[in-house]
């Protein structure tokens, strides 16, 4: 639960890998955020939803950058400069068929979750429209706010006032108490 900036892409040309990685580690600096540089193999295999497995072999390059209140924002891109983000697996989380032999990877959707840090939720924003304008043209952001696409502040902070409010109150025990009750009472409801 909370507020998150999604977002897919390629780069206009997978040559253009050198300097990316330093214009994002440039950006990084210039906003105060620690740049981590990632390069890296990945050997190993996807499970797919037929249940087959399809190996996956591929350098991936980029930088890793931590804004203040947000989890980390991951910009690396496979050989052919595509924007992607691969999470390793333990055998031992997938079905017992597995062989514990093999690395398991999931390839996971882009993005940063930015809820209640709205100052970092701009400066991301700022960030993915220079990379959009001078790396990756065909860059796609879903901004869960609507930040992406219109700017507006007052939108803006008000979605990130009313996730965190709703984030507080989910807490503790009494909300969950409530939910339940109010369910029960919908579900008369509807009978």
């Amino acid at each position: 639960m909370g507020i998150c900036i999604n977002f897919e892409g390629r780069l206009d040309a997978p040559d253009q890998m050198g300097a990316f990685v330093a214009y994002l580690r440039e950006e990084a600096r210039r906003l105060g955020w620690r740049p981590e540089t990632v390069r890296m193999a990945i050997s190993g295999v996807t499970p797919l939803e037929s249940g087959e497995l399809r190996l996956i072999e591929e350098l991936v390059r980029g930088v890793v950058m931590f804004p203040p209140g947000t989890e980390s924002l991951s910009l690396q891109c496979d050989r052919s400069g595509r924007l992607v983000h691969y999470l390793e697996i333990p055998p031992d989380l997938l079905d017992s068929s597995a062989p514990s032999s093999e690395r398991y990877f999931l390839e996971m959707p882009n993005w940063v979750k930015t809820t209640g840090a709205v100052e970092s939720h701009i400066a991301i924003v700022d960030l993915l429209r220079r990379v959009k304008t001078n790396f990756v043209h065909n860059l796609a952001v879903d901004d869960d706010t609507g930040y992406w696409e219109s700017s507006d502040l007052t939108d803006l902070r008000f979605s990130h006032h009313m996730m965190s409010s709703a984030i507080a109150a989910m807490k503790g025990p009494e909300p969950l108490r409530l939910a339940i009750a109010a369910g029960a009472k919908i579900g008369r409801l509807v009978q």
